[in-house]
């Protein structure tokens, strides 16, 4: 028969085990905003992070939670998260990933609620289904359809890319791109502000997809037309399989992204993206440098050959090209007038 003096717990093992329930409680409190519950962390950014999450006492994730990184609470950015919120919330539309909920998490920095998007970036999820062309270019309306929408509604996205574009398999089996991430967003400009160069240290955006006066300029340069040229960059990759820049820029930011040496990465940023390029020309450059990864490119769109390709997706270069002019002027002025000139 055992004692029971030894059964009794020591002062040791008390404190220990108040010690579990605190970090269990504080781990408890870390991984809630409101009724979401965090489960993973499914992407990150420079002022924020997304989680997948369930909602109440699910354990299946149903939403994705958009957490402001500790530490990062000045004015400005506070206002920003804030902004994002009240212009998604302006939004409706199938191709605009809704903000449902919002609050304050324990440690003093705020969250936004949005239903979770299963899908990838446009581009991905067109080669991951092996879309051909014309089942692109119903991809590519769609997603300007959604992006008319913000337009219609005096809203500018700013950072539009594929990862911007998760496309997500619908009942009915089609692909549905859903916009999401308007935290660069804002209503459109004043065309009477007045705009001065930036520096590096304040360029936002993403290179690649990005209307020159944005890299000029800065953001508050971008009106609907840098839109337009972001959509102008992605139509022309769901096209031909390569953002249609100068392709010199393009390997030289692959090659620096690839380097180890920070100041190649450096130098890299502080290039000024290439020329837009009609995506023909792009492929046939490819054909001719690497035919192995252009007949891939080809594959993936049903056709036999990076030729085939080529020949396929010739007569939409000047769309391209209008929506990637070096002036926005130049640009149809919105995305609902470049929906107007796309294929029905």
């Amino acid at each position: 028969m055992s004692d029971p003096r030894r059964c009794k717990p020591t002062l040791d093992d008390v404190l220990l085990a108040l010690r579990a329930e605190v970090r269990e409680g504080q781990l408890a409190d870390a991984l809630q905003c409101g009724p979401f519950t965090l489960l993973s962390r499914i992407g990150e950014g420079a002022v924020a992070e997304v989680f997948s999450a369930a909602r109440g006492t699910g354990r299946g994730a149903t939403h994705a939670v958009k957490l402001l990184r500790a530490g990062i609470d000045s004015e400005e950015m506070l206002e920003r998260f804030a902004r994002e919120r009240r212009i998604v919330e302006s939004l409706a539309h199938p191709g605009i990933v809704p903000v449902i909920d919002a609050g304050v998490h324990a440690s003093g920095s705020p969250w936004l609620a949005m239903p979770l998007v299963r899908g990838s970036a446009v581009t991905h999820a067109a080669d991951d289904a092996a879309l051909d062309v014309e089942s692109r270019l119903v991809l590519a309306v769609r997603l300007v359809s959604a992006i008319a929408a913000a337009h219609a509604a005096g809203v500018v996205h700013r950072d539009l890319k594929p990862g911007n574009a998760l496309a997500e398999v619908t009942k009915d089996g089609a692909l549905q791109p859903r916009v999401i991430d308007f935290g660069m967003a804002r209503s459109v400009i004043s065309s009477g502000m007045r705009l001065t160069p930036i520096s590096p240290a304040h360029r936002m955006g993403t290179p690649a997809y990005m209307a020159p006066e944005q890299w000029d300029l800065g953001l508050a340069a971008c009106d609907a037309s840098a839109d337009v040229f972001a959509l102008g960059m992605i139509l022309g990759e769901l096209l031909c399989g390569l953002v249609p820049r100068d392709g010199a820029w393009m390997k030289a930011r692959s090659d620096a992204s690839a380097a180890q040496s920070g100041r190649s990465r450096s130098a890299a940023r502080r290039s000024r993206p290439g020329n837009a390029m009609p995506p023909t020309q792009v492929l046939r450059a490819l054909t001719l440098t690497d035919p192995l990864r252009a007949d891939q490119i080809a594959e993936r769109r049903r056709c036999r050959s990076g030729d085939e390709l080529a020949a396929k997706i010739e007569d939409f270069d000047s769309l391209v090209a209008r929506c990637c002019a070096e002036r926005p002027e130049g640009r149809p002025a919105d995305a609902g007038a470049l929906l107007a000139l796309m294929p029905k």
